[in-house]
């Protein structure tokens, strides 16, 4: 189930690119903090600082006007082929 669920929004953040990319200029990327540690996680030691999990968000939410970057899958690494 988890399987199907992740291509499922894969295609969503791949259409949402194309169509609100065309319509609106839009940027849309998905990114997968991983493991982070929060209260839904009751914060496991193994897991990451919230701020690493952001740190990709917040590259994609800031980019240029003149980077096209959209329609990717990132971990807190960066794109990730999909």
């Amino acid at each position: 189930m988890y399987d199907s669920s992740k291509v499922a929004v894969n295609m969503l953040v791949s259409n949402y690119a194309r169509i609100l990319g065309e319509e609106m200029k839009a940027r849309v990327n998905a990114v997968c903090p991983g493991l982070v540690q929060t209260h839904l996680t009751n914060y496991i030691a193994y897991g990451g600082k919230p701020e690493d999990g952001a740190q990709r968000i917040l590259e994609l939410a800031t980019v240029g006007d003149d980077d096209e970057t959209t329609g990717t899958f990132s971990d807190s690494n960066g794109a990730i082929p999909w």
